[in-house]
């Protein structure tokens, strides 16, 4: 695979060569041919494939907890699809959600949760696309949709893009867990808004993605805390998603502000962050990427198919 860079820019000579501006260059790899992926995900690796588990961080190597800096508040709005014969569905925020499925560095076919969050763009955390040590991304990843009882309509991924601050020993790096898929179709599915600078006007969030959709299940929420730097939020289950045996959600899966099931209202189901991490035995709440400008223009050069803009 071709892996495709952005040089970092700034108005102060030598900038590239300071931490930040490191931090936030645009690393991106393009993903094989679709035919090679379908070839690749056959119904027997659909079913070998296995959730990643979530971190957990020693207590003694983060903060204390910090409040995010507000920022400025950025909206997306959640859409249906364009086509009105679509699959009902494919309307309902239920059926915007999926995982992404890869070859891991040492062979292991994983899974995580990801989120439809502008037509054919999918959200997850970066360390389901690649190794925080070395850099080295995952192979052969694709999305599967409508993901159930391990199946589902699988979307061959186009490219993936991080930001470079991940790949760091540094516990400053969960804050740039997160990064973007593009893939070769899903245009025609809903998908979620999205809200950057949120802090201080949103409380609570609710867990949908990577989830059937079926109502035996009940759809975990909780109440969003600070974290423990100020790129780090969290969010706290209320006890009786923990007394169901409702954990934080799986890894890189969104958490969903203003959260509706019919998703005919455009103001509600946006993305706020995503399970990134857990502290210490705190199995209640989990911890995410705190999202400002950068993480805008990682989606808008992962729109254009992982290219700068012309």
């Amino acid at each position: 695979m071709r892996i495709v860079a952005i040089v970092c820019t700034a108005a102060i000579p030598f900038a590239c060569g300071i931490a930040h501006a490191q931090s936030n260059r645009v690393e991106s790899v393009r993903a094989p041919r679709a035919a090679e992926l379908t070839e690749f995900w056959t119904e027997q690796r659909l079913r070998d494939a296995k959730a990643m588990p979530v971190p957990m961080l020693d207590p003694g190597v983060v903060g204390a907890a910090q409040e995010p800096r507000a920022g400025k508040l950025r909206t997306a709005q959640a859409k249906a699809p364009p086509n009105a014969r679509a699959r009902e569905v494919t309307m309902r925020p239920h059926w915007w959600t999926g995982r992404v499925l890869f070859a891991a560095a040492e062979g292991t076919i994983m899974s995580c949760a990801a989120d439809l969050v502008a037509p054919g763009l999918v959200l997850t955390a970066a360390h389901c696309l690649r190794d925080n040590s070395t850099g080295q991304w995952v192979a052969k990843l694709v999305f599967v949709f409508d993901y159930e009882r391990d199946s589902g309509r699988r979307i061959p991924s186009e490219c993936f893009a991080t930001y470079h601050g991940w790949i760091s020993q540094e516990p400053s790096r969960w804050g740039w867990d997160y990064g973007f898929v593009k893939i070769r179709g899903g245009t025609t599915i809903g998908h979620f808004g999205w809200e950057s600078g949120w802090w201080g006007k949103q409380e609570t969030a609710a867990l949908v993605s990577g989830r059937p959709a079926l109502p035996e299940r009940p759809v975990p929420t909780g109440t969003l805390v600070k974290g423990w730097n100020e790129k780090i939020v969290g969010l706290k289950l209320k006890p009786d998603a923990s007394a169901a045996g409702l954990t934080t959600g799986l890894k890189g899966g969104g958490w969903i502000g203003r959260y509706e099931e019919a998703g005919s209202n455009p103001q509600s189901n946006v993305v706020l962050s995503v399970t990134s991490h857990q502290v210490g035995d705190d199995s209640g709440t989990s911890y995410g990427p705190y999202w400002d400008d950068e993480f805008v223009r990682l989606m808008e050069y992962a729109k254009r198919g992982c290219q700068e803009r012309g």
